[in-house]
């Protein structure tokens, strides 16, 4: 392949290079309005009154909107809740009303002058705390806060554990974590002759489309979104407030709106990852086979839910492919608390899921005596084979990335029992999909338009979102490779409403696996245009399009692309080749346990950390990080890194420093990055990328995904090299100093390390 697998630089490398990409906050209008939002400073309360009168006479004020002016105030999620509270508010930043002003300033003002009357409820703030009896309802016009219940058994776990000769139980938490995009949402809405264009950024175009529609009443051809360069989002923009609000307001005051949050109420107002406990028991033979796996699973919800309990459901099923088992039997509740609304994080709840099962791998290891890579080696699924919950493995290296992975880290010689006191490796394994089929069950796959123009440009039109992650430069090597030009040649319009092909949105890291074979189909349907064309112009025949020129049967040169699409768009009175294609994975919704083949394909990987505890602070310093991946056809290494790096970074901060944690008042303890800690430059340790690239055969060229894999295990593999290193098991993340210093104090840390 001339294109697929090399270091093409990204096409959009230069404008955010140079500073001239327009960000979503960039956008003026003359005689634009500003809005601000008025939140809750109460976790849980009713609303007896909102006072709007003094906003209103503020001058420069435009409008005050509260629920009542919304045409359809529904939350956008699975059930309860609303875009604005009426009765009852169940969070501390639950919106109460909007105001629009001629300048920033004016309208921040103006919501210090709305008056909300409240009746402060008491409220429920821990997932241990949301199923006990007595427990304050979290939300209203409910009659418990179990919001999901889910159960499924796969063969017979009572004989698998009857007949075992080693059971482990351990319990894990995994905390809220914030996304941490650096560009605050923002939207621009214009409402001119009866039409609303919002200027804004998204993961889910047509479905964020759908709903500004529903909202501001209008029919869907009246709404165009305009989409910008996103500072990230790693799953927070996936469900949105944000534009609905700017939509609004400019229909109300009829009159360019701009509405940008603040990074305050990113934090308290954003739909964080699900906290979860995880409760596994596995069930073994003396030889480390894997007989039966118990997991229970109690994650928050928030106040009401936006999508909280589809990561759940995800970090249910998810992990256990990674492996052979017998049996499962996995228990799932999902609870309503006052907290923010839970949603999309990178990864979707199999970083969760992949902490309690791989840390539980390396406890079953020690207790055999096993070295814990030969443990998960034994256990691998195998290639053609299907998993216990019904996901068909085409492909996998997971043997191939874990030898490559102890050659990275050094594996034989860290685990050595002559190494020093402190100093650790430790390793975990995963699986990811590769373009779930959940996101709607009416159209599980992709599409794409190709349009060829009489001057030889080539343009794609996809429906699905460009934030960050490469998405336009890998659809343009798809191109670029069928086609035989420079990457660079070939434009690519994504998300943009008015023009694109409806898209579910950009989530399951699908793109590189649904979307890039839907556009290859589109390809394919346009070169046999183009080519059957210019064999009725030329009368030769068995012609090939390569290295951008037209070919005959014996290798001569007929004409330039750009000369034969000359020729045949004037054929078509200047009408340029329009290709469609579309793809639908082989995959099948799962049935209501949960069973089924969820994705066309599934990318695995292992992950190791070298680490060292300071056992006097309780500071764990990441010396390095490995993460090899099996992510099929890599297209293009250097993007590839630049994923891996991201995504173990992002991992590594949850893992030792990022939590979005609250009082037993629902406050949470600071509201900005100076409180909130991630990782910088300085923190970041050695990362370590490589790929085992298998080639599956329902991916394009080989492909499967990489999207969100690199985030997946990296908290497993720093606890179990702390383990190795101290001997210490920690559970509960993201594993602080203070929380580490406890733990050694407490008489259940265990002496001695792991070998």
């Amino acid at each position: 392949m001339s294109v697929i697998g090399k270091n093409i630089t990204r096409v959009d490398a230069l404008e955010k290079a140079n500073g001239t990409a327009s960000f979503c906050d960039d956008i003026y209008f003359r005689n634009m309005v500003y809005g601000r939002m008025v939140h809750s400073p109460h976790a849980h309360a009713r609303i007896m009154n909102i006072d709007t009168s003094a906003a209103r006479a503020l001058p420069g004020v435009r409008a005050v909107l509260t629920a009542k002016d919304i045409p359809d105030n529904s939350n956008l999620g699975e059930e309860h809740g609303w875009m604005l509270a009426d009765k009852e508010v169940c969070y501390i930043g639950d919106p109460v009303a909007v105001v629009a002003a001629d300048s920033e300033a004016i309208a921040a003002e103006a919501v210090k002058l709305v008056k909300v009357d409240y009746e402060v409820l008491p409220g429920v703030f821990y997932l241990e705390d949301a199923l006990r009896e007595g427990a304050p309802l979290a939300c209203p016009d409910t009659d418990s806060n179990l919001l999901m219940d889910l159960h499924s058994v796969r063969g017979d776990v009572e004989d698998d554990f009857a007949k075992a000769d080693l059971i482990v139980s351990e319990t894990f938490h995994f905390p809220h974590i914030f996304q941490g995009y650096l560009e605050p949402n923002s939207a621009t809405a214009t409402f001119i002759n009866g039409e609303l264009t919002v200027y804004c950024g998204s993961q889910a175009w047509h479905r964020l489309k759908k709903d500004i529609a529903k909202r501001c009443n209008l029919p869907l051809n009246k709404v165009i979104l305009r989409p910008m360069t996103m500072g990230g989002a790693f799953g927070g923009k996936s469900e949105q407030i944000t534009p609905i609000i700017a939509a609004l307001l400019a229909m109300e005051t009829h009159r360019p709106a701009k509405f940008t949050r603040t990074r305050e109420e990113e934090f308290y107002d954003s739909h964080p990852s699900v906290e979860m406990i995880v409760k596994v028991t596995m069930a073994v033979d003396k030889e480390g086979h894997f007989l039966s796996r118990k997991t229970e699973y109690l994650g928050d919800v928030g106040a009401y839910g936006v999508a909280g309990t589809w990561v759940l459901g995800v970090a249910s099923y998810r992990a256990d492919t990674t492996y052979k088992f017998n049996s499962v039997e996995v228990s799932t509740k999902g609870v309503r608390l006052n907290r923010t609304p839970t949603a999309a994080y990178r990864g979707y709840g199999n970083p969760q899921a992949h902490f309690a099962l791989e840390s539980m791998i390396d406890i079953l290891a020690e207790k055999l005596g096993m070295d814990p890579t030969e443990l998960r080696l034994k256990n691998y699924i195998e290639p053609n084979s299907i998993s216990i919950h019904g996901y068909h493995i085409s492909s996998c290296g997971l043997p191939e990335c874990m030898n490559r992975a102890k050659e990275l880290i050094n594996w034989d010689k860290m685990r050595g029992s002559s190494h020093r006191y402190g100093h650790g490796v430790g390793c975990a394994s995963l699986v990811h999909a590769a373009g779930s089929r959940a996101g709607d069950p009416e159209f599980p796959g992709d599409s794409a338009l190709l349009q060829c123009d009489m001057d030889g440009q080539l343009t794609v039109f996809t429906g699905e979102a460009e934030f960050g992650q490469g998405a336009k430069t890998v659809m343009a090597q798809v191109v670029a490779e069928e086609f035989g030009v420079d990457p660079k040649s070939v434009r690519v319009i994504m998300g943009d409403t008015q023009h694109t092909p409806f898209a579910t949105g950009t989530h399951g890291s699908k793109l590189t696996t649904i979307l890039a074979n839907a556009l290859l189909a589109a390809c394919t349907e346009a070169k046999k245009e183009i080519l059957d064309s210019i064999i009725l112009i030329t009368g030769s025949g068995r012609l090939t399009i390569e290295q951008g020129k037209i070919l005959n049967y014996r290798g001569d040169v007929l004409m330039t692309l750009e000369e034969a699409l000359h020729k045949v768009c004037l054929k078509r009175s200047g009408a340029p080749i329009i290709a469609m294609g579309e793809y639908r994975p082989a995959a099948v919704m799962l049935d209501t346990t949960g069973y089924g083949n969820l994705a066309p394909t599934y990318p695995f990987g292992v992950q190791a950390a070298e680490v060292e505890v300071d056992v006097e602070t309780g500071r764990i310093h990441v010396k390095k990080i490995v993460s090899v991946h099996d992510s099929g056809t890599v297209f293009n290494r250097q993007m590839a890194e630049g994923e891996v790096y991201g995504g173990v970074t992002q991992a590594f901060g949850f893992t030792t420093m990022e939590q979005l944690a609250i009082n037993n008042q629902g406050l949470l303890h600071g509201g900005t990055f100076l409180e909130y800690k991630m990782p910088t430059m300085l923190d970041i340790p050695e990362l370590v990328a490589d790929f085992v690239e298998t080639c599956d055969p329902h991916g394009p060229y080989g492909a499967k995904s990489l999207g969100e894999p690199p985030i997946v295990s990296v908290l497993p593999a720093i606890a179990n090299a702390v383990y190795h290193a101290i001997g210490l098991r920690l559970t509960d993340a993201p594993f602080t100093p203070q929380k580490v210093l406890k733990a050694i104090k407490e008489p259940k840390a265990k002496e001695g390390r792991s070998k």
